[in-house]
């Protein structure tokens, strides 16, 4: 049990969980409730995923990250969505990338500047 949660504890088990978790748990859990499919993507893909992909952007940052770990969540997404959504979600993951890129940059150039 130590060792599981010194793994959860690192930084790049932590990132491949959380993309883990909103690019296939909640759709799934959004899908047993029975919403309307409409407001799970917008809800999802537009507001959840979006935000996601921002902070994880910022975290991968803060933590000294390479910048690669930024594609594990538009990939994670793009796989999902070839299995369970339509060819519209493919869009989404480079929107994803775009936005993790755009915090990830911006919070190293404040962290550069900060030194």
């Amino acid at each position: 049990m130590k060792k599981i949660q010194q793994l959860v504890k690192h930084p790049s088990v932590q990132v491949i969980l959380l993309s883990f978790i909103i690019t296939w748990v909640l759709p799934l859990i959004f899908h047993w409730l029975t919403i309307p499919k409409v407001i799970r993507i917008g809800a999802l893909f537009i507001v959840v995923n979006m935000l996601a992909a921002i902070a994880l952007g910022l975290y991968l940052a803060k933590r000294h990250l390479a910048g690669w770990w930024l594609f594990i969540f538009p990939g994670l997404f793009a796989g999902i969505v070839y299995l369970m959504y339509g060819r519209y979600g493919y869009w989404f993951a480079g929107i994803y990338l775009i936005l993790s890129y755009l915090a990830y940059s911006l919070r190293k150039s404040v962290l550069s500047v900060a030194k």
